[in-house]
């Protein structure tokens, strides 16, 4: 067994150990506020608002994150190709989806655009209460959410894992550049 295979088998079997019928509902609400038509309706909203506020280079930093997000995660499907797991604690009312599971777009697309929400909104918080408010959210959530696609049996912790760490890359850069292009507009 490899690395990656054992990380798998050990996170599920965390995960079996952990199903209850009442967490069930809870955990399938949570994850699909990592649904990509959830992340995209909120980047268009954040967007709007961004640009209502003359925002546009923050509206255009967490813009780029996102598309990238959707792209990579996309790519990273076609690419490597991996099967979902067989998993037969899987809850019936959610069903397995039809594409591929690396890497888990829910964990990427939510910790790129909750983590790029945190990072460049976040940073212009008077208060520091309210920074880390919005830090812990902007990255608790998509933790929460990875966690659900693998307790839903739809992913292994390594296509969720993947998707944590390219969505906070994503998330950084944006952050990284929103504040590079506020000190220095004319770059």
């Amino acid at each position: 067994m490899n690395v990656v295979e054992w990380m798998d088998q050990g996170a599920q079997n965390v995960v079996v150990d952990l199903h209850r019928p009442w967490l069930d509902p809870v955990l399938i609400a949570t994850t699909h506020v990592g649904d990509y038509r959830v992340i995209a309706a909120l980047a268009i909203l954040t967007a709007i608002v961004l640009l209502i506020l003359r925002r546009w280079r923050t509206a255009a930093c967490i813009g780029a994150a996102v598309a990238m997000a959707f792209l990579v995660g996309e790519v990273g499907k076609e690419v490597v190709n991996r099967k979902r797991p067989d998993a037969a604690w899987r809850p019936v009312q959610y069903p397995l989806p039809k594409s591929p599971s690396f890497p888990s777009g829910h964990a990427l697309d939510s910790m790129t655009l909750y983590g790029a929400l945190a990072l460049t909104i976040g940073r212009r918080l008077r208060s520091r209460w309210l920074r880390v408010l919005a830090l812990v959210f902007g990255l608790g959530l998509p933790l929460l959410i990875g966690f659900s696609r693998i307790y839903l049996g739809v992913h292994y912790f390594t296509d969720v894992l993947g998707g944590w760490v390219a969505g906070l890359t994503l998330a950084l850069l944006a952050g990284w550049a929103d504040m590079r292009w506020e000190r220095n507009p004319t770059a």
